[in-house]
């Protein structure tokens, strides 16, 4: 006797059985789905950098779930690209700043201007990336947004 003969013969025998294996399996993939894919929480940034004297450099977060998101603090830097150990972060905020929320499916502005105005494109500096750093509460390790134009 085969092993499908087998699972056959004791799916006949018992179909309670066979209903209740079913039931919670699709129940348990359906709770999987939910847990990695339906409320995890999915953040882009999109931004706009001027090169007008009196122009503020915008990065705009939106909260692409439908979850809200506490962000206990927030700080910008360029950080080193892959495999540049020798190079060290230069942080552009001057300490944490305030939390705010994202609801869900909303977006959050941040704005930089006067003496918050950082250098970018030619004049940033070389072999970094311009990554945005979210202090999520609930969260063990903070998030990390790059920001550079491709």
């Amino acid at each position: 006797m085969s092993f499908m003969e087998a699972v056959l013969q004791v799916a006949i025998q018992s179909p309670l059985a066979t209903w209740g294996a079913t039931l919670s399996t699709v129940l348990g993939g359906i709770k999987i789905w939910e847990v990695f894919f339906k409320d995890r929480v999915r953040l882009d940034t999109s931004f706009l950098f001027t090169d007008e004297p009196g122009g503020a450099h915008e990065i705009d977060i939106a909260n692409l779930s439908s979850i809200p998101v506490q962000i206990s603090a927030w700080t910008l830097a360029y950080e080193p690209r892959l495999f540049r150990w020798n190079l060290e972060t230069v942080e552009l905020t001057h300490a944490y700043n305030r939390g705010f929320r994202i609801d869900g499916h909303s977006s959050k502005k941040l704005s930089f201007s006067g003496i918050d105005k950082f250098a970018w494109g030619s004049d940033a500096p070389s072999n970094t990336n311009l990554c945005l750093t979210l202090h999520i509460f609930g969260r063990p390790r903070p998030k990390r947004l790059r920001v550079d134009p491709p």
